[in-house]
């Protein structure tokens, strides 16, 4: 096994990464920290065998997708300011990955107006969606959240459209 990729030299799980406030950072370049991050076992390992086995290679490229997809969620959750992020806490290679995550929860009220500004196309699509199929008691229960999304979020005619659940802020 590749043991030289761990930091601690063991199979153990992955901990959350260790943060270092950078001195002296200059303000607007980045955040500041540096993460030292354990990269855990590989994900999976190929050898020659391997590329003339068709069942192997699918499950080797199903599981790398898996991982993918869990890094673009993580690429895609900074760029939209969403405090979450996913990492392989354990890895048996060539056979599964266990995640772990983490999120900040912080009082601070930018942080809730991010989050509304970015979810708010998804709950209004989740919402529209669950009335389309005969499921509005359930769109009706995200009517506090819808109300929290920015005005210029609420086209008028989606507002006209679905007045039981997409109120404007004026009304709130």
């Amino acid at each position: 096994m590749n043991s030289f990729l761990r930091i601690n030299q063991s199979d153990a799980v992955v901990d959350e990464p260790t943060i270092n406030i950078i001195p002296n950072w200059p303000q607007g370049k980045g955040d500041g920290v540096k993460y030292i991050v354990d990269l855990g076992n590989p994900i999976l390992t190929l050898n020659n065998e391997d590329l003339y086995n068709e069942e192997v290679l699918i499950k080797k490229k199903k599981l790398l997708r898996e991982f993918l997809v869990v890094e673009q969620q993580n690429l895609t959750n900074r760029k939209l300011n969403i405090y979450h992020f996913q990492w392989a806490r354990q890895t048996q290679p060539n056979e599964h990955i266990l995640y772990a995550w983490i999120f900040l929860a912080a009082k601070h009220q930018q942080i809730l107006d991010n989050l509304f500004f970015n979810l708010g196309p998804s709950l209004i699509s989740l919402a529209i969606h669950l009335k389309e199929n005969d499921r509005l008691s359930e769109a009706l229960l995200l009517k506090p959240f819808l109300a929290q999304i920015p005005e210029h979020q609420r086209h008028p005619a989606l507002v006209q459209a679905n007045p039981e659940f997409l109120i404007n802020r004026a009304d709130t």
